[in-house]
């Protein structure tokens, strides 16, 4: 979020980093549904993975109660910077974002 915050000024964001399975246990889907609710938030991007986002949003949009919610995957670490694109050179077809981090080294 720092790094949003930085490349786009005056933007409101917040973030909420589940632990790994959030979608099986109900107290961490209540968490995520209470911390949406609290904040007022108008658009809940998930960066989750198909199909878990949208399954998850889809099972708890009537308790969000308003809002857009996108699954978006990546998406926020392409945009914050901490995932490299294809270079521009590589053809769309052959550009899955995969493909960049095989050849590159793993981040600690």
């Amino acid at each position: 979020l720092t790094r949003l915050r930085e490349r786009y000024p005056g933007i409101v964001a917040a973030g909420i980093c589940p632990p790994l399975g959030f979608e099986h246990a109900a107290d961490e889907s209540q968490k995520i549904v209470d911390a949406a609710r609290q904040l007022g938030a108008e658009l809940i991007l998930f960066g989750c993975g198909a199909p878990k986002s949208e399954i998850w949003m889809a099972r708890h949009a009537d308790e969000l109660g308003r809002g857009v919610g996108i699954g978006i995957g990546a998406g926020l670490r392409f945009v914050a910077g901490l995932e490299r694109r294809a270079p521009r050179w590589m053809p769309a077809s052959t550009a899955s974002p995969w493909r960049p981090g095989c050849t590159s080294v793993p981040s600690p």
